[in-house]
């Protein structure tokens, strides 16, 4: 089984493909640079089951190479974990500055939505072909009563968009697309202080990727357990 994940080089990324080269699946982990990333492989200590890949997922012409790459191992993919993201304002909506709110959306929604288009063809080869959106519950518009961080809470709202039009389009090729929320991590956008543990925040990622039933699709996940859009 081959699982690609985006933002793999350290944080949620990196966990869920520990979690998943456990399960021995060969896992080829994707990050914007390479440099200083050769510790990884040996970190994760998993042979050739383990790969480095560069992709940005705000580029087009990455993602087509990053896909070119991985085509001449395989051209089937079973999983697709779009977890690269970025938090990088904590503005209330009427102090959005809109140049900032246009990179949450390109690289928090239309980064997965280009990823998915793009290895869509690789997804509908597998039997059991899943893109898991890493989302937030900060995403989830009927719980979205805050005032801060609004730039990302629309980006990843946007996400969960994607993710219900995704599983209705790719549902006739057999590939099941949901959202996940980690819930507050102690990874470097979490903070140290954060409640939960990276490994808590993998683990329905890594759920929807090998263990949730076949044909559960356009869903919004944590902790196993479906949650309201």
């Amino acid at each position: 089984m081959q699982a690609l994940i985006t933002g793999a080089n350290r944080g949620l990324g990196l966990e869920i493909a520990k979690q998943l080269l456990a399960r021995e699946v060969e896992v080829w982990l994707t990050m914007r640079s390479l440099e200083h990333s050769e510790h990884l492989l040996e970190q994760l200590g998993a042979g050739d089951r383990a790969h480095l890949i560069q992709l940005d997922v705000d580029s087009e012409d990455s993602v087509r190479s990053a896909a070119h790459i991985y085509s001449q191992h395989s051209n089937c993919l079973d999983i697709l974990i779009n977890n690269a993201g970025i938090m990088e304002d904590h503005q209330e909506i009427l102090d959005l500055d809109i140049s900032d709110f246009d990179r949450h959306l390109h690289i928090n929604s239309f980064g997965p939505l280009r990823v998915s288009q793009i290895f869509t063809p690789m997804l509908a080869k597998s039997s059991s072909g899943r893109i898991i959106n890493v989302s937030s519950m900060m995403g989830s518009i009927s719980g979205m009563n805050w005032k801060g961080d609004a730039a990302y809470s629309i980006s990843k709202a946007a996400l969960n968009a994607i993710t219900r039009l995704l599983a209705t389009a790719l549902r006739p090729q057999g590939i099941d697309v949901n959202s996940m929320c980690p819930g507050w991590c102690q990874t470097d956008m979490g903070g140290k202080n954060a409640p939960r543990t990276v490994k808590q925040g993998a683990d329905t990622a890594t759920w929807l990727a090998l263990e949730a039933s076949k044909g559960v699709t356009g869903g919004f996940w944590r902790d196993r357990k479906a949650m309201s859009f």
